[in-house]
């Protein structure tokens, strides 16, 4: 999920990538990490990133995803993916990323992979 600069609030196209995720995914485990760019103190973009996972997490539980299966919701705080040189490169920096654990489905329930072959992988990345 992007954001535009010092945002928190999601936009009707991210709740529906996060619909997607609840209806697909709520019987997997969860990380989900808030990102913020380097502009402003490295304070204002620890609250911001952590209000970003925040409110991801929010609207995932209140649309009916399990919060058991949160693993975590945090704040990464200022955290660099690419170089901040242009604008486009510095957004790509303002995020939420979620992981969903790879699991095996048996009869209902999840059964977590042995943690040597647990992967994770990233849910949703337009660019």
């Amino acid at each position: 999920v992007y954001y535009s600069d010092a945002q928190f609030k999601l936009n009707d196209a991210q709740k529906k990538s996060l619909d997607s995720l609840v209806v697909f995914y709520s019987n997997r485990r969860i990380s989900i990490n808030g990102y913020a760019d380097y502009a402003g103190t490295e304070d204002r973009n620890s609250l911001v990133a952590e209000r970003r996972a925040t409110l991801v997490l929010r609207y995932l539980v209140d649309r009916g995803f399990p919060e058991t299966q949160v693993m975590n919701a945090s704040g990464m705080g200022q955290k660099e993916i690419k170089g901040a040189a242009t604008g486009k490169a510095t957004a790509v920096n303002r995020r939420v990323d979620i992981f969903i654990t790879k699991g095996v489905q048996v009869k209902g329930v999840l059964k977590e992979l042995p943690a040597r072959r647990r992967r994770h992988r990233s849910w949703f990345r337009n660019r």
